[in-house]
């Protein structure tokens, strides 16, 4: 009879220290796998090369600047206007992340540019010739590496690829000598274009709840970008 107790509670302690360890190692694994999605906003400045003239495209910007290097600052790009006065919002860009590994993020970026512009012929001049409107928007898939994790502190680089569209609305006023006569046409457009950006360094502090910053460099941005983000 007492045997036969016996086992029962030696097969009970037993399920009980099985049950015990399948719990402590599911707590070790959702330890170890906290922070699974990583959503983060953040705004970047200063743009980059063609930001205010995207309808044009990067290619011709990053020309202009060897052409200024390579003939030892001697060429200076063509323009008809004397004075340029610029509006423009900071790269705006949303990301969602998902941890793969500790040290590896499949993310996702979205980036919005909004860019105006208006040129003046003469710098006395109280009307714009030249007005320019661009809004640009980007998707990019990519990965995030993190090599430096210390708690709250982490350290990462990052590489995206992708596409985008620009948005690019453009009026010309043209004014007649003889009657003084001012006329005004418009253009609009839609400029698809090929996306990269790259992230050789950047740092959060926090662990739900964090702050970062980052040096970035590529279409969307060359230069700092900073923001908050939440991880669960």
């Amino acid at each position: 009879m007492f045997s036969i107790k016996r086992n029962i509670m030696k097969k009970a302690f037993a399920a009980a220290l099985a049950a015990t360890l399948i719990a402590l190692g599911s707590g070790m694994s959702a330890s170890a796998q906290d922070y699974r999605v990583d959503l983060n906003v953040g705004a970047a400045w200063p743009e980059n090369l063609s930001y205010t003239d995207a309808g044009e495209g990067i290619g011709n910007a990053i020309g202009q600047v060897f052409a200024v290097i390579f003939t030892f600052g001697m060429y200076t790009p063509h323009s008809d206007y004397e004075r340029v006065e610029s509006l423009y919002l900071p790269a705006l860009a949303l990301q969602g992340g998902y941890q793969v590994l500790p040290w590896l993020q499949v993310t996702g970026d979205l980036y919005y540019h909004y860019a105006n512009r208006e040129y003046f012929t003469k710098e006395t001049d109280l009307l714009p010739d030249k007005t320019r409107m661009v809004s640009r928007i980007a998707l990019l898939p990519g990965c995030k590496f993190t090599f430096l994790n210390k708690g709250a502190f982490k350290m990462y680089a990052s590489v995206a690829l992708g596409a985008g569209l620009n948005f690019h609305d453009t009026s010309i006023t043209t004014t007649d000598q003889e009657t003084g006569t001012r006329t005004t046409s418009n253009e609009k457009g839609v400029n698809p274009r090929f996306t990269v950006q790259t992230v050789p360094i950047g740092f959060s502090v926090g662990r739900a709840l964090y702050g970062f910053a980052d040096v970035g460099i590529g279409s969307e941005y060359t230069g700092f970008r900073g923001g908050i983000g939440y991880r669960f």
